[in-house]
């Protein structure tokens, strides 16, 4: 279920699921930078994994600057900002995000309702 589809049938309590998982795994990928993760080797698993499924993540990976001309990772990915790494490490976790947004939001939804933060329980 699409991102769009959520926010249409559950409101704020999809915006509430996505946001909670988005900033779990970004908090995730953070602690796990700052204590010395090189994420370089995942990050080009990635890219090759979304070839393989016809999704061409290079040019885009090139623009920003993780990757050289020839798809090697460069300083900037190995040592740069860790916010900005967490970042791009974090979006490209979007596949897993959403179908996991998808599934916790109706319990959101039902919880908030419970707790009257959506209005009345069914």
């Amino acid at each position: 279920m699409a991102l769009r589809a959520l926010m249409q049938k559950y409101g704020p309590a999809a915006a509430i699921s996505y946001s909670s998982v988005t900033l779990t795994f970004f908090s995730t990928i953070y602690a796990t930078l700052t204590f010395g993760y090189d994420p370089s080797p995942f990050i080009l698993e990635i890219v090759s994994h979304a070839a393989m499924a016809g999704l061409d993540l290079k040019p885009w990976m090139t623009d920003i600057g993780a990757l050289d001309a020839a798809g090697a990772p460069t300083d900037k990915l190995r040592h740069g900002s860790t916010f900005v790494t967490t970042m791009l490490v974090t979006k490209l976790f979007v596949p897993v995000k959403l179908p996991l947004a998808a599934a916790l939001t109706p319990a959101v939804s039902r919880a908030l309702r419970r707790y009257g933060v959506l209005g009345k329980a069914r």
